[in-house]
């Protein structure tokens, strides 16, 4: 029996069917002007802080590199204000632009806000370094990096410089949105790398990006992402009656280079059974795909 991480970055906009839906998520607001930002986000903040569950908040910055130093001062600001995180792309626009922009949060002293690096990729391991000294964590997409070109995934080297490292599917249009893709990536692509400095990362490696890494990048190292006393029960049970997991004797090994969504039994969130014997238990599947067939025509159409 193992737990893969079940937080996921929720879209921008609260809803309140999200947190009807039984998943754990980290809400991001945004807007566009810096003055929506201040009041979406306090709205935001106030409503969840009002009724605390499985839904939970953190500011998703455009930062220094996309929308300039004004903004990205505002926004951790407005962070560390509500003593919220930060996530944000930083150091993916070309490696001067990730010395600038590191340069830039550690002068003003923003990186005391816990902040999570996505698509860290241009930065050096001396950078690497500074950012583990600061406490912040980085997320990796390794399907979708590889995919869209931007760049070879960071693993190895961010972890090497002692910095917790979560994974992401980003966006499933171009990548798979399960958590089996993602460490059976990760763990193919680091151990592949062309200096071959990723020899030494293992399956159990990959599972604790899945685990315990993911959730102390999303905030939530004390609540979930390990099997310990006091931490809410959010698990995955993944069948091994199945061929591909029968014979497994190594169960970490098999489950990242095994298993697939096919495998998973039953899910709990903080106790709550929401999948169970592989069928869904509070949703009516027919209902739900209708619904995302809905709502990927309109985002086709525009």
């Amino acid at each position: 029996m193992h737990r893969l991480e079940r937080t996921k970055i929720a879209c921008p906009g609260f809803d309140p069917a999200q947190g009807a839906s039984g998943v754990r998520a980290a809400l991001p607001p945004r807007g566009r002007r810096v003055s929506d930002l201040r009041g979406e986000t306090r709205r935001v903040h106030k409503e969840l802080s009002a009724t605390p569950g499985l839904v939970t908040m953190v500011i998703a910055a455009l930062g220094p590199e996309i929308a300039g130093e004004e903004r990205a001062i505002e926004e951790w600001r407005m962070a560390a204000e509500l003593g919220l995180p930060v996530t944000a792309h930083l150091g993916g626009h070309g490696p001067d632009s990730a010395a600038r922009g590191l340069a830039f949060l550690e002068a003003n002293g923003l990186l005391t806000t816990p902040t999570t690096f996505v698509h860290a990729l241009d930065y050096t391991d001396e950078q690497f370094e500074r950012i583990a000294a600061a406490g912040g964590g980085v997320s990796v997409s390794p399907v979708d990096e590889m995919n869209l070109g931007l760049g070879y995934p960071i693993t190895g080297r961010a972890r090497a410089a002692g910095i917790p490292a979560g994974l992401s599917a980003d966006t499933v249009v171009c990548s798979p949105g399960d958590m089996f893709a993602q460490m059976r990536t990760a763990h193919l692509l680091e151990r592949g790398r062309p200096d071959g400095a990723g020899a030494g990362f293992t399956t159990r490696d990959a599972l604790r990006m899945a685990t315990i890494e993911g959730a102390q990048v999303a905030g939530l190292g004390d609540v979930v992402g390990s099997l310990r006393p006091g931490k809410q029960a959010d698990l995955v049970l993944v069948r091994t009656d199945t061929p591909g997991m029968a014979a497994a004797q190594d169960p970490i090994g098999a489950i990242v280079l095994n298993a697939d969504t096919a495998s998973v039994d039953t899910v709990l969130v903080a106790g709550r059974a929401v999948k169970r014997d592989g069928q869904l238990l509070h949703h009516d599947l027919a209902t739900v795909l209708t619904s995302l067939i809905e709502t990927a025509g309109t985002v086709v159409q525009g």
